[in-house]
């Protein structure tokens, strides 16, 4: 399979070329199948809803980037979010290009992963999340899921399993992440993007406290991570952008109060714990011989390298270097903020995933 550098002046999607031009033949576009997994949640059954992006043909042999998304979003999070790919790029199709398969899915409870047990929102929580990634990468393993042009779960069945997964995670995606790999020992690497278990700025704190307070959320148990803002958009979204390095009309669509998503409160409430069971999986050096990758935006507003706690996402990537006992790297994305995927500098970190995976024998066909 042939590389292939997207950038956002070209983007291809499902066999058309969106720049009005014709696609290559000699390299073919890049395809979005959609997939379905299912997975439980304290006895609840869930069905999970994905798009497999990938440029040609693949096999068994070709690396998958399972892709989580965070608090507030869903899986088009990969594939340019609310603002699409032809405006805000797709770290997707930028990998696909590569030659991987990236697998992004709707978490449970999340988008098209609806979960409609009573009280959902109270029962999801970032520890039934490992576990419930565990059932989708088993099946994507074994090749014991569908793909389908309906509603999941029905379809045809996989033509194959994949032996190489490396799961990619963002924000609270990352929190999950992190704790897979200290649990189970099945993926080939991690790439654990925008999360740090050693601190975090105090102010997404006091944030979580007034949105997710009792009065606020549904009785299903969401809330909105981010609060409505004056003029249409969300302060607090903006937050998680560093404005200098993303389109305004990018962050002007995710941000309107009108687009914000919920977030279950048993993921929120688990947040605090989770990086505590992961600290102490790394400490144990549980993480084996999976490759780890902890990536951060260098302006990150939520994980700050210089805020009012100190520079924590030094502290976590030192964390790691001194304990895990495990094949670890860094990488920080230049003048860019939280939600990394959505900046102009995604070429330049999707380049940067790939000569990681390289250097660690987990790259793409050439």
């Amino acid at each position: 399979m042939r590389r292939l550098i997207t950038g956002f002046a070209i983007v291809l999607f499902a066999g058309i070329a969106v720049n009005g031009g014709a696609a290559s033949a000699e390299i073919p576009p890049v395809s979005a199948k959609k997939v379905c997994f299912t997975t439980h949640n304290l006895g609840d059954t869930i069905n999970v809803t994905g798009t497999l992006y990938a440029q040609g043909d693949y096999d068994q042999n070709t690396p998958v980037l399972l892709a989580l998304h965070g608090f507030s979003t869903n899986r088009s999070l990969w594939n340019g979010y609310l603002a699409g790919p032809g405006l805000a790029g797709s770290m997707a199709q930028e990998m696909a290009g590569r030659g991987y398969a990236v697998l992004a899915i709707d978490r449970p409870a999340y988008g098209q992963s609806t979960y409609s047990a009573l009280l959902s929102g109270y029962k999801v929580s970032g520890f039934t999340q490992v576990d419930m990634m565990h059932e989708v990468v088993t099946q994507l393993k074994t090749g014991n899921y569908k793909q389908t042009t309906g509603s999941c779960p029905s379809g045809t069945s996989a033509a194959f399993g994949s032996n190489r997964v490396v799961m990619v995670g963002h924000s609270f995606g990352s929190a999950i992440t992190m704790g897979y790999a200290t649990k189970y020992h099945d993926l080939e690497g991690i790439i654990a993007w925008g999360f740090a278990n050693q601190g975090s700025n105090p102010a997404l704190a006091v944030q979580t406290t007034v949105n997710f307070a009792v009065p606020v959320l549904t009785l299903a148990g969401y809330g909105n991570f981010y609060a409505p803002g004056p003029n249409g958009i969300s302060t607090q979204c903006l937050n998680s952008y560093y404005l200098p390095g993303t389109e305004p009309t990018v962050y002007n669509i995710v941000c309107a109060n009108t687009n914000l998503l919920p977030t279950p409160v048993g993921e929120v409430l688990s947040s605090t714990l989770i990086a505590q069971t992961n600290s102490a999986g790394i400490l144990a050096k549980t993480i084996g011989t999976t490759k780890v990758l902890l990536t951060f935006g260098e302006q990150d507003n939520d994980f700050p390298r210089n805020g009012p706690t100190g520079n924590v996402q030094q502290a976590e990537i030192d964390f790691w270097t001194q304990n895990c006992g495990c094949d670890v790297s860094s990488y920080i994305q230049p003048e860019t903020g939280h939600n990394g995927m959505l900046h102009r500098s995604m070429p330049t970190t999707a380049a940067a995933f790939d000569a990681w995976l390289q250097s660690r024998g987990l790259g793409g066909d050439n």
